[in-house]
């Protein structure tokens, strides 16, 4: 319960330095793409599918990478938000949870810090077996695929020109999981590549 109010604390802290990011920053240079590569934290909550996956914990642990195009300074349009994490279950496979987001990111573009927050829609798929952090690839012995939606924000520090460090995004992930919907979230962070720059008007 403690953790749990600590990410969404993190959560609303992250949308209150993106909530302005609606807002044009004016006329400076942007990237036309990015791409976002990281490690990831989640908390899922499997609700009525607990007892086909048999989870031992809810914390998993993987990655996360977007791609993006941004027709314009203060918005990114996501070709895909994939997120990937494992976690423990009484099956020596494990639990594998994937989140596959599209959608919307508005930025709040600065010169040290750029501030987002975005609302996105996609799916989510959790199995026992696939593949490992190091390999050992097995047969999914169940498969779920359920709706979903990503409600977050983030900060990231400009290092380079081409370069950026994202210090923090949190999601809020909530999926509809035998129709109940089930909250889940996610703390990412890692490095944004950024490419063929354009003239913000």
């Amino acid at each position: 319960m403690k953790l749990h109010k600590k990410l969404r604390s993190t959560f609303w802290f992250a949308i209150l330095l993106a909530g302005a990011s609606a807002l044009p920053a004016g006329a400076q240079q942007f990237p036309r793409s990015e791409l976002f590569t990281g490690l990831s934290y989640s908390v899922f909550n499997l609700g009525p599918q607990t007892p086909a996956f048999a989870p031992t914990g809810h914390n998993y642990y993987g990655f996360d990478m977007a791609l993006s195009i941004n027709p314009k300074s203060y918005l990114r349009l996501f070709l895909f938000d994939l997120g990937w994490q494992r976690g423990p279950s009484v099956f020596a496979e494990g639990i594998g949870n994937t989140q596959l987001l599209f959608g919307p990111q508005f930025v709040l573009r600065r010169p040290r810090v750029d501030a987002f927050a975005h609302t996105l829609a996609g799916l989510t798929n959790t199995h026992l077996g696939g593949c490992g952090y190091f390999g050992g690839c097995t047969e999914h012995r169940d498969n779920r695929m359920n709706l979903a939606l990503g409600f977050g924000g983030g900060v990231d520090l400009n290092w380079k020109r081409r370069f950026a460090i994202r210090l923090v995004q949190a999601d809020y992930i909530p999926a509809r999981l035998a129709g109940h919907w089930e909250s889940n979230f996610r703390l990412s962070m890692g490095i944004v590549f950024r490419s063929a720059y354009s003239q913000a008007r």
